[in-house]
């Protein structure tokens, strides 16, 4: 009885090491066929022992540059406005390291610096000069932050879309996050790695037709066959969460350059109390969170002198799809405002 036992757990390890076998044999050959099925648009910069890709298009000054937020979708985070910034001014967009066409980078104690330094020197070697227009969606924000804290004289001017305030951690860390939610977040941070690497996640992802508004359906797909390879180090970035806000505590002088803060609030009241319990609230707490997201688009909308400020109601977080206009005309106002100050 005990052989026959033994026999079958043998026999159910070694398919399991099979089929674990096979799909990462699926998940590399998928990765390849990736790179050949949708080529990087923009170019590919050696900025010393990797790649990172930059798709610049346009011409004129001051330069756009768009920096994405914590997400798979790099330079095609901004699909549905780049080429109409381009007809204002040369409008660069690119993808971070590991992120879509760009190489991985070595394990760093320091990602919000070398994020920023990385951007730097691909800009600096593609020859694309400033003085340069900082956007940034989401955890772009920051990114941009720290960008014009370490190369400030190469920064005109200064766009946020939906972007974290530094003090976003503090305001939020009495919400309690529900047991469920904790212990979800916990099995995907655990079994996520595996699931890329055996292509799990590629063909969970080949099952959703879901996309943004105003994004095509090529890059819909493009973002998904690269997902599998950017969620590792996307997973760095999100671990780098919290400290990336408190490096960023003290960089809130912009001086007089111009700026737009587009910012969404959320109406909370307006969702279930399931809806609210999956986010970790209760209702008797939402006026004081939607209360704190008004404060934190207003103080970063102060931290230059010469700024406009935004807001909209239930959109979705990525504005930039759900209302591509809104965004041009936020980044126009800026490259307007600095043109002005050029002459």
């Amino acid at each position: 009885m005990l052989l026959s036992n033994a026999k079958s757990v043998f026999s159910l390890c070694a398919f399991v090491l099979t089929l674990l076998s096979a799909g990462a044999v699926y998940e590399e050959i998928s990765r390849n066929n990736a790179l050949e099925k949708y080529t990087a648009k923009g170019s590919l910069i050696d900025i010393g022992s990797r790649f990172l890709h930059i798709d610049c298009r346009g011409e004129g000054t001051p330069i756009v540059i768009l920096e994405s937020g914590l997400d798979t979708l790099g330079s095609l985070s901004w699909s549905a406005v780049h080429e109409q910034l381009a007809l204002t001014t040369r409008t660069c967009a690119y993808d971070r390291a590991g992120i879509m066409w760009s190489d991985p980078r070595p394990y760093t104690n320091n990602l919000m610096q070398d994020i920023a330094t990385d951007l730097n020197k691909a800009l600096n070697i593609a020859n694309e000069k400033p003085p340069y227009i900082m956007v940034g969606h989401s955890f772009g924000g920051p990114y941009i932050t720290k960008f014009t804290d370490l190369f400030g004289e190469k920064v005109a001017g200064i766009v946020f879309i939906d972007s974290p305030h530094p003090e976003q951690m503090d305001l939020v860390q009495n919400i309690e996050v529900p047991l469920s939610l904790s212990l979800k977040n916990a099995v995907s941070e655990t079994f996520k790695p595996m699931m890329d690497i055996t292509g799990l996640t590629r063909i969970l992802n080949n099952q959703t037709n879901e996309a943004f508004p105003n994004q095509s359906k090529y890059h819909s797909d493009a973002v998904k066959a690269f997902a599998p390879s950017s969620e590792y180090i996307l997973s760095r970035e999100i671990s780098n969460y919290s400290s990336g806000l408190q490096l960023i505590r003290s960089s809130r002088d912009f001086g007089e350059r111009p700026m737009f803060v587009l910012g969404n609030i959320v109406n909370y009241a307006e969702m279930s109390d399931r809806q609210l319990a999956s986010a970790g609230l209760s209702r008797d707490i939402v006026p004081a969170v939607m209360e704190q997201d008004l404060y934190m688009f207003n103080d970063q909308a102060s931290w230059s002198s010469n700024s406009q400020l935004k807001l909209f109601y239930n959109t979705s977080h990525y504005i930039q799809f759900e209302k591509p206009e809104e965004v041009i005309r936020a980044v126009q106002v800026v490259v307007n405002k600095v043109k002005k100050q050029m002459i």
